[in-house]
């Protein structure tokens, strides 16, 4: 049975990924090696099945090195270390076909690949579940590599290490489509293709081609070759909610030690739109100024006092909830546990979920109607639109620019003119000047 840590944090397989240079090569030697056990017929395999099951093999390989070097670079807080696959052949047919390679099948990818790399020692399992109370959650299959594989993986990092060339090892897919769209129940689904989708998909693939050819990206030193690319979802069918960007493997580096990343050699920066939710409410739903003073402190309402990290964190976390919850009762719920959760961290949370909710509507009474309506993913979709833009225009000015939502990190010589950059983009799309801090 899986731990708690492999329940909760994992890296879920990217059917989008493909590798380069000799990682490419290690998923060629894998596939000649497990060939002649795939296709146990008398007659030698297609040139086409070989191709096919090339593709898989270097699906996996590519997923396999991105967790083996985030966790080489301390990159994944609190990770199992393991990757989660899917075993359930329907849920491979029910993947639109542009969110993944026409090559990578259930027959592939587990049969041919995984389970053929588990028989040879090259892949460690732990066999999911689906517990018999409906209530609870259940856990997909695990996998990660071991034995020769993850020498090879060390030998490839290393080598790529003394190259001293920014070129990622693992890319994105030209086949697969960056642009993601997700159901109500967060489902992929397909959709009808636009001129507004189709430039949304022509900048970014442009920025991922920038990213991972152009800048020598680094954390404490160990160069980061893989998780250089974005891709971004759009929720419940709409076009008109979410869009923030995801796949980038500093986006999942803890704050704290975004400080180590460097570009190029050269120190970074990372700039953040302070309260950029809130501030986006005041300026562009209301056509007003923001309150002044931390948006957060709930001092004057009983809820910590002032400069107090807990209660601003947990007032952080009512503000998202309640901005993205359907109704009071589920937001209640939902920071409930999150509070629950930062308890068992070892955080002193004196406040329940009620009272937390409650201080923030007393706080901000003007933006009580956008509670608890869901109305978070529309504010989404406008911080994204924001991103889409200086994305473009830091390519077109050749800065390296890593995002995170609603924070940017840049060499600390490009400081000033992304700052001016972000600036000028929150105002075109806002009308109001934006509150920037370097984070």
């Amino acid at each position: 049975m899986l731990s708690k840590q492999d329940r909760t944090s994992y890296i879920p397989i990217d059917y989008s990924l493909m590798s380069t240079g000799q990682l490419s090569s290690l998923s060629r030697q894998i596939t000649v090696d497990i060939t002649t056990d795939c296709f146990e017929t008398i007659r030698s395999p297609t040139p086409s099945k070989i191709a096919k099951l090339y593709s898989n093999v270097d699906v996996l390989v590519s997923n396999l090195f991105v967790l083996y070097m985030a966790r080489h670079v301390n990159e994944l807080r609190d990770s199992s270390g393991y990757l989660a696959i899917d075993r359930k052949r329907i849920n491979y047919s029910s993947i639109p076909r542009r969110y993944k390679p026409i090559a990578i099948s259930f027959d592939y990818l587990i049969d041919k690949t995984v389970d053929q790399l588990i028989k040879r020692g090259l892949v460690h399992q732990i066999t999911g579940y689906k517990p018999k109370d409906k209530k609870s959650r259940g856990v997909k299959t695990r996998i990660k590599a071991t034995g020769w594989l993850m020498d090879r993986f060390k030998d490839i990092y290393k080598s790529s290490q003394l190259s001293g060339r920014g070129r990622a090892l693992v890319i994105r897919n030209p086949e697969a489509d960056v642009i993601r769209l997700k159901d109500n129940n967060k489902k992929l689904i397909d959709y009808r293709e636009t001129v507004e989708t189709e430039a949304m998909r022509q900048r970014l693939v442009a920025f991922n081609s920038y990213l991972q050819d152009s800048p020598r990206i680094s954390l404490n030193g160990k160069p980061i070759v893989a998780g250089l690319s974005l891709y971004r979802v759009f929720s419940n069918g709409s076009f008109e909610q979410g869009g923030r960007f995801y796949g980038g493997i500093w986006q999942s580096i803890p704050s704290e030690l975004r400080c180590g990343i460097t570009i190029d050699a050269e120190s970074t920066v990372e700039l953040d739109y302070s309260t950029l939710n809130l501030t986006v409410l005041y300026h562009k739903e209301l056509q007003q100024d923001v309150p002044e003073g931390d948006l957060y402190c709930l001092a004057e309402y009983g809820i910590g006092e002032k400069g107090n990290p807990v209660a601003r964190k947990a007032s952080k976390l009512a503000a998202l909830i309640m901005l993205n919850a359907g109704s009071r009762v589920k937001a209640h719920y939902a920071l409930t546990e999150k509070l629950c959760t930062m308890r068992s961290k070892g955080d002193d949370v004196p406040w329940n979920a009620k009272d937390i909710i409650n201080a923030f509507v007393d706080k901000h009474p003007q933006l009580e109607p956008y509670f608890f309506t869901g109305h978070g993913l529309e504010m989404q979709r406008m911080d994204s639109a924001i991103a889409d833009r200086i994305l473009a225009i830091c390519v077109d000015r050749d800065i390296p620019v890593l995002p995170i939502h609603d924070s940017y990190i840049v060499k600390r010589s490009d400081e000033d003119t992304l700052l001016g950059i972000m600036m000028s983009e929150y105002l075109a799309v806002t009308g109001f000047k934006p509150i920037v801090h370097v984070a």
